[in-house]
């Protein structure tokens, strides 16, 4: 892939290329495309665009032409180099072990030696080959470890590449190993549900607790840093990601994903005998159906996604919303009101829970908290002449 980054080197290196294959009698694939100097919009470094978008061509190239491996030429050297530029950025066991010699379909058969091994090997058998000559400059981190690091290391230590390909082995056991036991304590202590996962507060009372909670969040962008600073022990915190709230429940530990403005919002208008409603948000689908029946035909519902209420007392506009601070209803059995924020406490629901909990309001006030409790104020009585049954689902990936 040429990236036209080097003027007229860039072009040479392609000739070289192609020459070679030609004498070799195998196929040569070229690209050649424009990357953006220094960071781009999206916040990449030109090697970061550079590494993409022939990563990706390799990749269409397997593909289209049913290769099985893709060979790349990192050698010893390259590996000891990522090495350190990740202990500079802060690191897991994964960015010190150094480049795996074989993933997925990538492999790396030089990383058991290094450069100057290359170099003369080339040189005894007589093979030609060609510079970067942007490897000279130290405008880039690597080329400054590279120029400046490195030969004080292997002045200590002349094996210097030997004794890190042992470690690197090592290391990928070590990984492993590590690996599998993550494993095994997601198992135990995690728990999803829909787009919410639950992680058992238990998991800190172990030894390196917070360090196998960060590898369970590392893919929703969680950092070691932000949760050692973070105060697990205090019921209602929460940690706010990007995309992601982290917040502590009473016995557990609850991600779910950020919620939006679109708080589900309907206005219901029951002209009808019975009907439903669907909404979807997310990976979520939330459904209300209704009937209205005579008091000839009511029989209690016991569900607690079922509400039974006075069909005469309603008012519009009826409207289906999400619970905000300072809701209050007057639950049924009881005298006065009552917050939905200390009701919600009361029974114990989890912070996600508790953001997406919906009611049922009639001209402003509180009909049903659905699923909980529906109003002392539009309870069947005898005077009731129709009853509105109001059933209620959330059907998770629209099943």
């Amino acid at each position: 892939m040429n990236f036209q980054l080097r003027g007229n080197d860039s072009e040479l290196d392609q000739e070289f290329v192609e020459n070679l294959a030609k004498e070799l009698n195998v196929t040569c694939h070229v690209r050649r495309v424009v990357v953006q100097k220094g960071i781009s919009s999206q916040g990449y470094s030109t090697q970061m665009q550079a590494r993409e978008l022939r990563y990706n061509w390799f990749s269409e190239l397997l593909a289209e032409h049913n290769y099985t491996k893709l060979l790349t030429a990192h050698h010893a050297e390259d590996s000891f180099e990522t090495v350190l530029l990740n202990l500079t950025r802060g690191t897991g066991i994964k960015g010190i072990r150094g480049i795996l010699p074989l993933s997925e379909n990538v492999a790396r058969p030089l990383l058991f030696t290094d450069k100057i091994s290359i170099v003369e090997f080339a040189r005894l058998n007589n093979i030609k080959w060609r510079e970067d000559v942007s490897n000279q400059s130290d405008d880039y981190k690597r080329n400054d470890i590279r120029h400046h690091v490195i030969p004080h290391l292997k002045a200590q230590n002349p094996n210097l590449f030997e004794g890190f390909n042992t470690s690197s082995l090592r290391l990928r056991a070590a990984e492993s190993a590590f690996t599998e036991k993550i494993d095994d304590l997601k198992e135990e202590y995690l728990e999803s549900k829909a787009d919410i996962i639950f992680i058992n507060k238990k998991i800190l009372n172990l030894k390196y607790g917070v360090i196998y909670l960060s590898e369970f969040l590392k893919p929703y962008h969680f950092t070691l840093q932000q949760l050692s600073a973070f105060t697990f022990n205090q019921s209602g915190a929460f940690l706010e990601g990007k995309q992601y709230v982290l917040s502590v429940d009473r016995e557990y530990l609850v991600l779910s994903p950020k919620d939006g403005n679109d708080k589900v919002f309907l206005q219901l208008i029951f002209e009808d005998e019975n009907g439903r409603v669907k909404v979807e948000k997310g990976k979520a689908v939330y459904q209300l159906q209704w009937d209205i029946i005579n008091m000839a035909s009511f029989k209690k519902g016991i569900a607690s996604n079922i509400a039974m209420v006075d069909f005469n007392l309603l008012k519009d506009p009826i409207i289906l919303r999400t619970w905000k601070e300072g809701d209050r209803m007057k639950p049924l059995g009881m005298r006065g009101n009552k917050k939905i924020s200390d009701i919600l406490i009361d029974d114990k629901i989890s912070m996600p829970e508790k953001e997406k909990q919906l009611i049922l309001e009639s001209d402003g006030e509180i009909v049903w908290l659905i699923n909980r409790r529906i109003s002392e104020n539009y309870k069947i009585t005898e005077q009731t002449s129709s009853v509105l049954r109001l059933e209620y689902h959330e059907i998770i990936n629209g099943i």
